[in-house]
């Protein structure tokens, strides 16, 4: 896949796989996820040590439990632009959490992400972490619903 880059009225071209989360992701994943939910009103108010103790924990559960597909660059996968994580539980698609390095938004990386998962988004679905800015184009582009007891009710 190659995505088409407009910087500074210079065209350029991204050659891009999405893969399966490899050993050699987990840290880069582990990393930015914390850093990026860090600010979310859901946590902010929440210590450091606490956070990012119990967060991990709940990083670690979404990642052994649902798929994470990664963004990389097509001739090096160690260069990784974004991923997402999901699973389906009882029937009912359900993001977790989706991160695209800044310098690559707005480029429709989100969007292909989501079109690997293969869920048809004309149906509800859930999503568990809210960041903000981000929250409001997931309920309405992509009929998603924020639920994040589902990470620990079932």
């Amino acid at each position: 896949m190659v995505i088409h880059m407009n910087n500074s009225n210079v065209q350029s071209e991204l050659p891009i796989e999405i893969r399966p989360i490899i050993d050699s992701d987990i840290a880069f994943i582990f990393s930015s996820w914390l850093r990026a939910y860090r600010n979310s009103y859901a946590v902010r108010d929440i210590t450091q040590n606490v956070y990012y103790s119990e967060q991990h924990k709940i990083v670690e559960r979404c990642i052994t439990k649902g798929s994470t597909l990664v963004l990389s660059a097509l001739e090096d996968p160690a260069t990784i632009y974004g991923y997402l994580n999901f699973e389906i539980v009882q029937g009912q698609f359900v993001l977790h959490f989706a991160y695209i390095k800044q310098d690559f938004r707005k480029l429709g990386l989100f969007k292909s992400l989501l079109k690997a998962t293969k869920h048809d988004f004309t149906g509800a679905g859930l999503y568990t972490h809210r960041v903000p800015k981000t929250f409001n184009i997931l309920e309405s582009k992509y009929n998603l619903i924020y639920h994040p007891y589902i990470l620990i009710n079932y």
